[in-house]
């Protein structure tokens, strides 16, 4: 079902660009996992330090930026649960990668559609998502995993990255959102 709405998602010019990787095998999975973990300490040691900051705010954005910079301040915790077995990037789930050719420009467009059409189509299975920025922005790294497990990564982008699985809590309703702004002319 969610393969089929992935397929059913709204495409440009009726030419899809969209493919899917979906990654359900251990070994791949973890070692995303560990590969994530890896850089994800190497931003935590850097990111608030004062020169690399202004580095991470022009990379990130002004906005995104106290995110990841939060984000690092929890890093301890999260290695140690991670060292002590679990996964606090992928959540122990499979994993869904929206692929697109690397020079297409409405590729981008339409992985976005398709993974909130994939997202959508999960909830009403019973199923959670996550939208991954994390395996979007190290997309080098993860397609060199992908490539030692048999994937060719050649000529492709990651658009969107999505992991599925089954959620410890039940949520009703939408969760909280910060007003966005609406101009009417």
């Amino acid at each position: 079902k969610l393969v089929r709405a992935v397929r059913c998602s709204p495409i440009g010019h009726n030419n899809s660009y969209v493919g899917m990787l979906i990654i359900e095998k251990k070994e791949v999975l973890k070692e995303l996992t560990r590969v994530c973990m890896d850089n994800w300490g190497l931003m935590a040691r850097l990111i608030n330090l004062p020169i690399a900051n202004l580095l991470f705010i022009k990379v990130l954005g002004k906005l995104t930026y106290p995110l990841f910079s939060e984000l690092a301040r929890h890093y301890e915790q999260q290695k140690q649960y991670y060292e002590e077995g679990g996964d606090p990037i992928l959540f122990d789930s499979s994993v869904v990668l929206l692929i697109t050719p690397e020079d297409e420009k409405m590729g981008r467009t339409e992985a976005a559609l398709a993974a909130m059409h994939l997202m959508l189509c999960a909830e009403t299975l019973g199923l959670g998502t996550c939208l991954s920025g994390i395996l979007m922005e190290m997309q080098g790294k993860v397609k060199k995993v992908l490539k030692r497990h048999g994937f060719d990564t050649d000529g492709i982008n990651i658009s969107c990255a999505v992991i599925i699985g089954h959620p410890d809590l039940k949520r009703y309703g939408v969760p909280y959102r910060k007003k966005r702004p609406v101009v009417r002319m």
